[in-house]
């Protein structure tokens, strides 16, 4: 996402974040599901990085012919910039989604190809819509939500559930401290057998810029290790 690429992408971010964390798009199969993960800054700004957008592209172009031809029970793609927010010919919106001709081409290759969910994030709210049978999952952020603060909005992850003819969500609040220091247990716990011991002590930091009144967050980690997707490139 932006975080990790730069608004603007260019190939030593690109490079950066390759060095620290591994492949930035690449694919995985659970139980006869296909996972397509995908670096969708590219598709916001690549005019730094046209020759690493075009071998994305192609690549992805490579995924959906396999999506095509795998007999999958479900295709799914992950991304951090939602195509759209709520409606695939809403506006384009300067932050927070793709522009319209990118978006219509992008979503098209993807519901030919059997692709029936999208999930995204980014947008520090919880949004999302559908195109004709594919649905595009916005969820919003573990860290702050973005003014306009939503009716009952809160931090939160979203829990997926996949079942041989299904694909269902729901979005869990985390229940935070006054002092936005302290988060449930729960999601804690999950940290503590899913991630490195070093890596569980995240301590949330809340920003407000009150010039461009936009939230930011960042997380301070204890140990920085990289993390490597355990995913594959096809050929």
């Amino acid at each position: 996402g932006n975080h990790d690429f730069l608004n603007s992408p260019t190939v030593e971010s690109v490079t950066a974040y390759k060095n620290q964390f591994g492949d930035d798009y690449f694919t995985f199969w659970v139980d006869g599901c296909m996972f397509i993960v995908i670096n969708v800054q590219f598709y916001k700004d690549h005019t730094n990085v046209l020759a690493l957008y075009d071998e994305q592209d192609q690549w992805i172009d490579k995924q959906l012919l396999e999506a095509k031809a795998g007999n999958y029970k479900h295709v799914v793609v992950f991304q951090h910039i939602p195509w759209f927010l709520n409606d695939i010919n809403e506006p384009l919106d300067e932050m927070f989604n793709i522009e319209n001709v990118t978006r219509h081409r992008m979503v098209d290759k993807f519901h030919a190809a059997g692709v029936r969910a999208i999930f995204a994030g980014h947008y520090h709210r919880n949004a999302g819509g559908r195109y004709k049978n594919m649905e595009l999952i916005v969820t919003s952020a573990i860290g702050a939500q973005s003014p306009p603060p939503q009716q009952n909005a809160n931090s939160g992850y979203r829990v997926v559930t996949v079942d041989e003819d299904k694909i269902s969500h729901k979005y869990v609040d985390i229940k935070v401290s006054s002092s936005n220091s302290v988060f449930d247990f729960n999601l804690v716990r999950f940290a503590e057998t899913r991630c490195p011991p070093s890596a569980t002590r995240a301590v949330p930091v809340m920003k407000e810029d009150s010039s461009e009144a936009k939230y930011r967050t960042a997380c301070a980690m204890s140990d920085p290790s990289p993390y490597r997707p355990t995913g594959y490139r096809l050929a």
